[in-house]
This record gives C-alpha cells, sequence and structure tokens, in this order.
C-alpha cells in the first residue's frame, strides 16, 4: 500500500479541503509579498540614484566655490619665474582647473628652460660633485633609518651634536632586477623624487607628533590665507625641481630627457617629495627637511613660529 493512499485517520475530508484552501491562500500572500519586495527594491534604487545625484550636484557646487576662491599662484620673485608662472597661468583658464598641477609646466619647455637655466637658480642650484659618506655617517644613517640607504646620497644637514640631520638624495637610483634564465641581472633605473631626506630620529618625531595634531590641514590653511604665502611656496617647489634636475650631471639629465614621461615628469617638473600640486601640504617631514637645508621654505618657517622643533644639542 502506498504511503499516498493512507488517510490521517484524525482529519475529516472537510478538515483536509480547508487545509488546501488554507496553503493556496498562503501561497498567494508569498507572491505577493515578493512582488511588494521587488517594488521596495525598486524603489530603493531610485532613490539612491536620485540621492547620488543630489551629492553630485552639491560636490559640483562645493568645488566651483573652492576654486573660485582659490587664490591662483602669481609669478614668481624674479623675471624667469614670472614667465614660467605667467606661461601656467595662461595653461589654466578654465575655472575648473584653477588648482596648479606641477607637471603642467611641462607643456611649455621653453618656459620651463628660461626659468630653470636663470642665473640666480643656478647658483643656487649648481651641480656639485656628490660627497661620499664617511664610514661612520653610513653607520650612523643606517641606523638612524633601520636600513642601508640605497642609492648615491651625501650628508646636507646635521645637528648641532654633529649627527646627520638631513640626506640630499640622487633623483635616480639603480636598482638590480632578475632576468632569469641564468643570465645574470639586469640594472633598472627608477626614479627618486625625494631630494631631501629628514634623517635625525628626534625631529622626525616632533613633526611626526605634529602631523597627527592636523599639522598638514593647519598649514595648508594657513598658506591659502594670502596669496604671497602661495606664491612664495610655489616657488619653493619650483627651486627643489630645479635643484633636483640640476643635481644630476649633464649627461644623466640628458639620458633623463630620453627616458618614458613618466619618469621624466617626476624628475623634472614634480615639486617637494615629487609633490604634483602646488599647495600640497600633505609631508612636513619632507617640506622640513628641504627648509632645514635651504632655509626658506615658508611652511618650514611656519613650522619654527608655531611649534618648538628641537634639534640635538651639542654635547659637551
Amino acid at each position: 500500500m502506498s504511503s499516498s493512499n493512507v488517510r490521517n485517520p484524525s482529519t475529516s475530508p472537510a478538515q483536509n479541503e480547508s487545509l488546501k484552501i488554507e496553503i493556496v491562500e498562503k501561497q498567494e500572500e508569498l507572491r505577493k509579498l515578493k512582488k511588494d519586495l521587488g517594488d521596495l527594491k525598486k524603489q530603493l534604487k531610485e532613490l539612491t540614484m536620485g540621492y547620488q545625484a543630489d551629492i553630485t550636484k552639491v560636490l559640483s557646487q562645493l568645488t566651483a566655490q573652492v576654486s573660485s576662491t582659490h587664490p591662483t599662484p602669481p609669478s614668481g620673485i624674479h623675471q624667469a619665474s614670472m614667465r614660467a608662472c605667467a606661461a601656467e597661468d595662461t595653461a589654466e583658464a578654465s575655472p575648473q582647473k584653477r588648482h596648479t598641477k606641477a607637471s603642467l609646466i611641462h607643456k611649455n619647455p621653453q618656459e620651463w628652460n628660461c626659468w630653470s637655466n636663470d642665473p640666480e637658480l643656478r647658483n643656487l642650484c649648481s651641480r656639485e660633485e656628490w660627497k661620499l659618506p664617511s664610514k661612520e655617517d653610513l653607520e650612523t644613517v643606517t641606523k638612524q633609518l633601520g636600513r642601508p640607504p640605497k642609492g648615491i646620497w651625501e650628508v646636507s644637514s646635521r645637528c648641532p651634536s654633529g649627527h646627520p640631520q638631513t640626506l640630499r638624495v640622487h633623483p635616480l637610483k639603480k636598482i638590480t632586477t632578475a632576468r632569469g634564465g641564468g643570465r645574470g641581472d639586469k640594472p633598472k633605473i627608477i626614479p627618486h623624487p625625494t631630494h631631501y631626506w629628514l634623517t635625525c630620529p628626534k625631529i622626525v618625531a616632533q613633526i611626526g607628533d605634529i602631523e597627527r595634531k592636523d599639522g598638514c590641514v593647519r598649514a595648508k590653511n594657513w598658506l591659502l590665507q594670502d596669496e604671497e604665502r602661495t606664491r612664495d611656496y610655489k616657488r619653493n617647489h619650483l627651486e627643489y625641481a630645479a635643484d633636483r634636475w640640476h643635481s644630476m650631471s649633464k649627461k644623466e639629465a640628458e639620458e633623463t630627457e630620453n627616458m618614458p614621461p613618466a619618469i621624466l615628469r617626476r624628475i623634472k617638473w614634480s615639486g617637494i617629495g615629487g609633490s604634483a600640486w602646488w599647495d600640497n601640504c600633505k609631508c612636513l617631514h619632507q617640506i622640513y627637511a628641504h627648509h632645514l637645508v635651504r632655509k626658506n621654505n615658508i611652511i618650514g618657517r611656519w613650522i619654527d613660529d608655531n611649534f618648538d622643533v628641537c634639534a640635538c644639542a651639542k654635547k659637551d
């Protein structure tokens, strides 16, 4: 006897029929709930798209407002930098492009070469022979960084105690990559746009504390309050880029000109630490390293004026 023919003696035919009707009704309710759920999902999607459109509109309005109030960096200090700045301002006539990207200057290489070869700047960024570090400096820097420094470098400033404070690093690093097949290793050149490197652990820690206290945001807000400050900071970026470029030998510079555009752009036209924006204050360590060497970085002066950054004292 099959199980389908077995009847529950406790339920009557009328009760079975009632259960069938109830099951059908529940199934119909479930279909309606699924349909309502589908409608709700559709409405939610429409609302989300609407909110996204509203958010995009508000962001566009805020961007336009910031752009209209953001000071465009005026010309530099001497005539050559004035020409370079004027060329950039012409290239950025669109209100949507009020920010001045460092890389934009490569659109007019003639202006850049005119500015970077100015006698005043060439005297500041004259090519000097790289001074090989002493064994003692190599050991000290290795201890400061926690690893041996790579590439060509030299000590660019020292704390009163005498140990290295910042390094000047060659803009091109040669690394070795395995070629496989037992043919040895192939050297590869990579860009290193950070020209000055802060190594003194005491100063590194103090600048880190400033950054953790919103120092980067405070520095940028202070910078953008005054057009002259913005101009001077842009000048710092340009000097940094030219200093880095002129630290190479003539042969190295010529070889770099023939490298891929991405490498050339980072070495020749990017600002402090490889920054692509003239108002970038994202890394106070790199900014302060530049200030310790050149003594004229406007954000570095702001740090000195507002924070008690102490170098390692001279030992008695």
